[in-house]
């Protein structure tokens, strides 16, 4: 059987426990996507019981629908309403269901993990960019850019993802595990579908006010022109 690589897929880079440094200088300030492996997360949330996060986010019946032998199910099955309360997003007629964008901020689950090094120090984390998302396989986010022209980071608990990315008029491909960290930069379209049942956390994030839209579009200028475009864009001006 063929592998992903002997077709022709590109993958994105792979980058062991990254310094910060090394990080921002060849990922965030080029806008490239990547996967980090081994970088030290010492986090209780890897040992988080199904039944446990069910509680904490206040949808207790989750993990019965998770532990069904298959979780597609029909528009007219009768346990369907029961799995499409909260913040379920349901399927269009026929298939699976998807715990998406659940909030965490003031959630009991964040004493369990804290914001990776790597992003500790980025000026703006507001509290309504922090997720949880849940679900079993075949299930995922379409494909789409993140909110306000902001980057994120993404860590399993537990589980398999396989990202797309479309940087640089390419088509990117990640298959993500327990522990890895997926950062994403500012306006990259990319999607994920779950390899097998799968309960993540996810953070949006501004590194500094520079790091903004516009800021990005005078730096890709200078890049383009192959020299130093002065601005005089002070952060209070980017509404």
């Amino acid at each position: 059987m063929k592998s992903l690589k002997d077709i022709g897929c590109n993958f994105l880079d792979v980058v062991d426990n990254p310094t910060t440094i090394h990080f921002i200088q060849n990922y965030e300030d080029k806008g490239k996507p990547c996967i980090i492996k081994n970088y030290p997360l010492n986090w209780k949330a890897f040992d988080w019981k199904d039944e446990y996060v069910a509680e904490k986010i206040g949808y207790e019946s989750f993990p019965e629908y998770l532990n069904r032998t298959s979780p597609y199910v029909k528009d007219d099955d009768p346990e369907l309403s029961k799995y499409l309360d909260g913040y379920l997003v349901p399927p269009e007629g026929d298939g699976v269901t998807y715990l998406s964008n659940v909030p965490l901020f003031q959630s009991d689950l964040q004493e369990d993990y804290d914001v990776p090094e790597l992003f500790k120090d980025a000026a703006y984390q507001p509290d309504e960019w922090q997720w949880l998302f849940w679900g079993p396989p075949t299930s995922g986010t379409s494909t789409h850019t993140d909110v306000d022209y902001s980057e994120a980071w993404n860590v399993i608990i537990r589980g398999y993802k396989l990202w797309t990315y479309f940087y640089n008029e390419k088509t990117y491909h990640a298959i993500q595990g327990p522990g890895d960290i997926i950062y994403t930069p500012i306006d990259v379209p990319h999607g994920c579908i779950n390899l097998s049942t799968c309960l993540a956390v996810t953070h949006n994030y501004k590194r500094s006010p520079g790091h903004s839209f516009v800021q990005r579009g005078v730096n890709l200028v200078a890049k383009l022109f192959n020299r130093e475009v002065a601005t005089t864009i002070k952060p209070e001006d980017n509404d």
